[in-house]
């Protein structure tokens, strides 16, 4: 899974040198260049607790790092973080399991410099 962010990285990475050497060559550099991650809505899909946990792992830090990275390049672009349960627990547990693995991914990525107002949960 990591390796995919990974993937991901070096894609955006490589679009960006792209953009930096077209800007170049233009002889004209802008006061900001819109990269093309800031114009792309991504979807990310990962498994970041165990089951019925709530704690953040390292191989999952690691991943929430990358996506803090990502976010604050893009600081104009509000994000929605959703978390889920399954189905496997009482409504009432998975509902407030929910609700604190939210708190968690939120205080991880304002503690790795995201703005609270950049994002929902």
């Amino acid at each position: 899974m990591l390796e995919s962010v990974d993937n991901l990285i070096a894609d955006v990475n490589k679009a960006r040198l792209q953009v930096v050497q077209q800007v170049a060559a233009t002889e004209v550099i802008p006061e900001t260049v819109d990269y093309p991650e800031c114009n792309t809505a991504l979807l990310l899909y990962v498994e970041i607790f165990g089951k019925g946990s709530a704690n953040i792992g390292n191989e999952q830090r690691q991943i929430l790092s990358q996506l803090a990275e990502a976010m604050r390049r893009c600081d104009n672009y509000r994000d929605l973080i959703e978390t889920h349960a399954d189905q496997r627990g009482a409504h009432d547990f998975n509902m407030k399991l929910s609700e604190h693995r939210s708190r968690n991914i939120a205080a991880f990525l304002v503690a790795n410099g995201v703005e609270m107002g950049q994002f929902e949960t």
